[in-house]
């Protein structure tokens, strides 16, 4: 008998033990609850400053046969392209690809963060919008539409990202029509000297190769027509279909938003007049200093 009532006794204080280690456990649970929250609070912060763009994964390496003449990695379009960029100013997809791969050149892609997430991305690329922007649904017109506002800290961290103002640097968007001509006036202006433009943009690049590099099999297909106006996309050899990859069957090749004219969205705006303090007369106003304008270049940009 006195033998379980010392087992009992023995449970109990075990039991008690328990008890206040949980609790002990529950206190010392809500700094570090606290402490959590004080580091997420950091890292927020943390997002608003600007600092330097890192690469978005790894540069795919190419496939190196199996090509034409004039297609990359043709060595003959290789040697010319590096022999004329960047003087040539302008790059189409086979020569990007050539700059990106074998030229030593970085790719700055200033497309918004909602259209990499929905499109894609180019491996081992550069990502600084020119232009924050999320998409919304218009409710009167059905249709996707992109609030826009300027990217303030751009050409800052692009200065940051790209310190060596002897870069090369290849710069696109989706098409390259608009925000892409942008920038090759911005960094123009903040002398940068060895920047190409990516003709077509990403789009074009997509549409040519996959986001490993390898070319796409769009060539094994064909659309014909018949007589009574019906069209049909076939394949031109057995298991084309299944050789391709998705979007191989059309791409957008055209951006269809207006986009933010940057420069313009960064004009400053002169400060509001101080009131006049009374009985003293009012002193002489300072000359209100113009906000810089964009770096005025020649059109040279916007041949293509």
């Amino acid at each position: 008998m006195s033998q379980s009532l010392a087992n009992v006794g023995t449970f109990r204080a075990a039991q008690k033990k328990i008890d206040v280690s949980r609790v002990t456990n529950r206190s010392s649970a809500a700094p570090l609850r606290l402490r959590k929250k004080q580091h997420a609070a950091r890292l927020d912060v943390a997002t608003v400053a600007a600092y330097p763009a890192k690469p978005i994964g790894q540069k795919p390496v190419p496939v190196r046969f199996g090509v034409g003449p004039g297609m990359y990695p043709d060595e003959a379009l290789i040697a010319d392209t590096l022999a004329a960029f960047p003087e040539a100013g302008i790059a189409n997809q086979e020569e990007s690809l050539a700059l990106y791969c074998d030229g030593g050149y970085s790719i700055l892609d200033v497309r918004t963060a909602a259209e990499l997430e929905d499109e894609g991305k180019i491996g081992g690329s550069y990502s600084i919008p020119l232009i924050n922007g999320t998409k919304k649904y218009n409710l009167e017109t059905k249709e996707k539409e992109m609030i826009q506002s300027a990217n303030p800290d751009f050409l800052t961290i692009v200065a940051m990202t790209f310190p060596d103002k002897s870069t090369p640097i290849l710069i696109t968007c989706s098409d390259s029509r608009d925000r892409a001509i942008q920038t090759l006036i911005l960094l123009e202006g903040a002398g940068y000297t060895n920047i190409v433009g990516m003709k077509g943009g990403y789009n074009l690049l997509y549409g040519t190769f996959d986001n490993k590099f390898r070319r796409r099999f769009v060539p094994e297909c064909t659309t014909s027509w018949a007589s009574d106006g019906s069209t049909g996309f076939h394949a031109t050899v057995q298991g084309g279909f299944e050789k391709m990859d998705k979007g191989d069957e059309g791409y957008v090749a055209k951006d269809t938003y207006k986009w933010l004219n940057w420069s313009e969205a960064m004009q400053g705006v002169a400060p509001a007049a101080a009131p006049v303090p009374e009985p003293f007369a009012a002193p002489a106003p300072e000359p209100f200093a113009a906000p810089v304008a964009a770096p005025v270049v020649d059109d040279a940009w916007n041949s293509w």
